[in-house]
């Protein structure tokens, strides 16, 4: 026997966290050298019989090993998301199998399988840090203005051209203009479930999606404010006036060529679409949703009408979330990114903002 009988060590005080920690990680350790020694020894014989005998009890040690890794994640579900960070670290290498596969109710268990999947009939399984966080940044809405690319560079080269009745020449000048890293950090305790921490987790994708609306409406010199066309907004306290801009908006873009218009507006202008604008008793809304599709934003103080044709969404880097380790009873966290706008040209967008 190489292990010391637990009844005849003097110890007699229970075995604090950490303690229990590092007693788990050698029971794994002891599985894996289990593991191995059966196919090592298994192999040297001759014998069928011994070989496959040797091969059931190693594979018993590993299902020995998936309860102590079970009992593990029980007492420092830190160390999963280690675990976890490292296998997305080695998925990104190899390119495949991002999520960790554990598949559920499969081998001979066919019974206790059905039984599991009975009982989650009933309820959801607590989610997991990154599926909060994916959660949350679905209240991204400025992106969907445009057209999304992948982009592997670090800056956008924005060259002047000349342009005749028949031909457009690019130029010799160009400006770079950088694709932004966006970050957010969270922390959460550790010792708690993660349902728990969820409104800490939500917020933290929400910010990240702000961020990210502010940077493609604004906050980028080829962002659509920055860089789109300016006009004179109407008396928007008139009914049909912001119906009446929009299309003005619409025309000024099809006239240059660009198609598939969004129109991004602010919620107050928003709500004032709920008005009839004459004696037909039509709504405004109607008919600006007959006209364009709407993003509604707080980030815009009146409305911009954009080509998806003329305004990409440069993503170096989509969002992601990562571990980044534990501070004392925190558990620490970052979302990021790395992404640009890019409205191609100033006719590509037309920004009616209230003087």
């Amino acid at each position: 026997m190489f292990s010391s009988d637990p009844s005849v060590q003097a110890r007699k005080e229970k075995l604090d966290k950490e303690e229990e920690v590092r007693a788990l990680r050698g029971a794994l350790m002891a599985e894996l050298d289990a593991i191995n020694y059966y196919l090592q020894q298994g192999k040297l014989f001759e014998n069928e019989h011994l070989k496959k005998v040797h091969e059931d009890i190693a594979k018993e040690e590993i299902a020995h090993f998936g309860e102590f890794l079970r009992l593990l994640y029980e007492v420092s579900k830190e160390d999963f998301d280690y675990i976890v960070k490292g296998w997305k670290e080695a998925s990104e290498l190899i390119g495949s199998g991002n999520e960790i596969p554990i598949p559920h109710g499969q081998g001979n268990d066919d019974k206790d399988s059905e039984h599991k999947e009975d009982k989650n009939d009933s309820y959801q399984k607590e989610p997991s840090v990154e599926e909060i966080v994916y959660e949350a940044l679905k209240q991204r809405k400025i992106r969907y203005a445009g057209t999304l690319r992948s982009y592997p560079d670090e800056s956008i080269s924005l060259f002047d051209f000349e342009e005749t009745e028949r031909e457009v020449t690019q130029k010799m000048d160009s400006q770079l203009y950088k694709i932004e890293y966006l970050s957010v950090e969270f922390k959460i305790r550790s010792d708690l479930p993660v349902n728990r921490t969820l409104n800490i987790i939500h917020r933290a994708g929400v910010k990240y999606s702000l961020m990210e609306d502010e940077l493609l409406l604004s906050k980028h010199p080829l962002s659509i404010i920055e860089r789109g066309r300016k006009e004179k907004a109407s008396d928007w306290d008139i009914p049909g006036s912001i119906a009446n801009d929009v299309i003005r908006g619409i025309q000024i873009l099809e006239t240059n060529g660009y198609t598939d218009p969004v129109t991004i507006i602010s919620p107050e202008l928003y709500t004032r679409l709920f008005r009839v604008y004459d004696k037909s008793g039509t709504y405004e809304i109607k008919l600006v949703k007959h006209a364009t599709e709407i993003i509604v934003s707080p980030l815009i103080k009146g409305l911009a009408v954009v080509s998806k044709k003329g305004f990409y969404v440069m993503e170096n880097t989509p969002a992601k979330v990562e571990f980044l380790g534990r501070e004392g009873i925190n558990s620490d966290y970052i979302i990021w990114g790395k992404i640009a706008p890019y409205l191609i040209d100033t006719n590509a967008a037309v920004v009616f903002l209230r003087q």
